[in-house]
């Protein structure tokens, strides 16, 4: 087989399991009946399998003899949240008919009948194309995993997929997904003619020997031992380590982390906050840890955080692990550098800032713009006094105290955030869950880009213990105990 990569990325390249792939092809040909070979490729995120799927579309299209008798159909990660179950069929009857496979994928209308129709024109051209020449369609699927979840989540999607795999004589599917689990999750039959095909990691020894200089080597290697063996990672570490090559290990991480950042943001934007308070407890407070211990940070009980927690590990986010002389199920993060991002991001003041925005809206509806000329203020005198007089306006200080946090922990005004810690704790005769949030971000400010989370591990649990929902009870009592007269001292630079 014509290798495809370069000789200097051989090894990343994962060339072993890309001729196994390829000798699957070339078995398929020669075989005259359905069920074909199907393939799963398993690599966690960011472990490949993209990368992995078009090294195999150049490969066949790279051999003569390949390139000839088969017409790949490469359906990217982004399609298959919309493809319905009958546009896969469209595509491989185009692929069947014409002499090249098609670029693009027609959408269809995800029910019985375009199935039903979309399976006769398959029918149609296949018995025309068995007339000239057979011709054997390589279906690579990225996201395959998603694809269930979506086009086939039905049961009869499922069904039809399974049918059609296995009826087939001049189909092979290749399916990346993150996890072999996915066997599990869906009706196992549907896996009967799938051969796994795991994508190894790469290893620090091996990485090293591809940097340019020996102590790029060094920075490769113990970056690769950190956050693990991607080969996407891995190719971007040598390239940038190509045009750095005296990076230091930590600065190489950077490197990375830039090119992932908007990758990770997306994650986290459509997650719901329940998915989100299980993740802060798990990377913010360290990990591994145990589904007790987590609830425990939480204020909760595992029953309480176990949805969040299911869907967190469908979506790859977490994995579950054992530790094999207790048993005991721990979680920990799936991508090693997603979890170093979050806690030092996530950890730092930007972390405390959509922390404060969740208490506002959990305790007051989202209310509290009035407050934006306070956030927005340069000097600390007049964030203060501003802040003051708001406060004195208020009827719940408790409940005051949680919408100040949520609008001046972005506060430019330096030092607002003790000054806000210190009038809400004197005006209410004791710390709130508030004013240790705005203490914790006033200590965390200088230390966002330390390569260990800032320690935010107070402020978290007074939220999670349940401090903040028994706030307006307390406030209320403390009320009647603690009854300020006049201004309270102020604070000014």
């Amino acid at each position: 087989m014509t290798s495809v990569v370069r000789k200097n990325e051989r090894l990343l390249a994962i060339d072993a399991p890309l001729r196994q792939a390829i000798d699957i092809v070339r078995s398929n040909l020669k075989r005259d009946e359905a069920p074909q070979q199907h393939v799963l490729v398993v690599a966690g995120r960011g472990g490949g399998k993209t990368t992995f799927l078009s090294a195999i579309a150049e490969a066949i299209a790279s051999e003569p003899a390949l390139r000839t008798r088969t017409a790949v159909i490469l359906v990217g990660s982004l399609e298959v949240g919309t493809a319905g179950p009958d546009s896969y069929l469209d595509r491989i009857t185009a692929a069947l008919d014409s002499r090249e496979a098609q670029t693009r994928l027609d959408f269809g209308h995800h029910d019985e009948a375009s199935w039903t129709a979309a399976l006769a024109r398959l029918d149609a051209v296949r018995h025309k194309t068995t007339k000239t020449r057979r011709r054997l369609i390589v279906l690579l699927i990225d996201g395959f995993d998603d694809a269930l979840k979506r086009a086939f989540a039905p049961k009869e999607a499922q069904s039809r997929l399974r049918q059609l795999l296995q009826s087939e004589r001049d189909l092979m599917l290749v399916g990346a997904v993150d996890s072999a689990d996915v066997q599990r999750d869906y009706d196992e039959r549907l896996f009967q003619s799938f051969l796994e095909i795991d994508l190894p990691a790469i290893a620090p020894t091996d990485i090293a020997r591809l940097a340019p200089t020996p102590a790029a080597g060094c920075a490769a290697a113990s970056v690769t031992a950190l956050l693990g063996g991607s080969p996407r990672r891995s190719r971007i570490a040598l390239d940038v380590l190509k045009r750095e090559p005296d990076l230091a290990p930590s600065a190489l991480i950077d490197r990375i982390i830039a090119h992932e950042t908007a990758a990770f943001e997306a994650l986290l934007a459509p997650m719901p906050i329940r998915q989100r308070r299980v993740l802060d407890a798990l990377l913010v407070d360290g990990e591994p840890n145990r589904p007790t211990g987590l609830a425990a940070l939480l204020g909760t009980n595992q029953a309480d955080i176990a949805d969040a927690v299911r869907l967190l590990a469908a979506d790859r986010v977490i994995d579950k692990t054992e530790r094999s002389t207790t048993r005991r199920a721990y979680y920990k993060a799936a991508d090693r550098l997603f979890a170093y991002w979050y806690a030092r991001e996530r950890g730092g003041p930007a972390y405390l800032a959509d922390l404060a925005d969740i208490i506002a809206f959990a305790t007051t509806g989202g209310e509290g713009a009035e407050l934006s000329e306070v956030a927005a203020s340069d000097s600390r005198a007049v964030a203060y006094r501003r802040l003051e007089s708001w406060a004195d306006q208020q009827s719940d200080l408790g409940q005051a105290a949680n919408r100040a946090a949520a609008a001046t922990i972005r506060s430019t005004a330096a030092g607002l955030l003790e000054d806000a810690a210190d009038l809400f704790d004197e005006r209410l005769g004791r710390p709130t869950a508030a004013t240790v949030l705005l203490r914790a971000a006033g200590q965390t400010s200088e230390k966002a880009r330390n390569l260990e989370p800032p320690d935010v591990t107070t402020a978290l649990r007074v939220l999670r213990s349940g401090c903040l929902a028994r706030t307006s009870e307390a406030s209320r009592s403390s009320r009647s105990e603690v009854r300020p007269e006049g201004k309270s001292r102020r604070r000014t630079t």
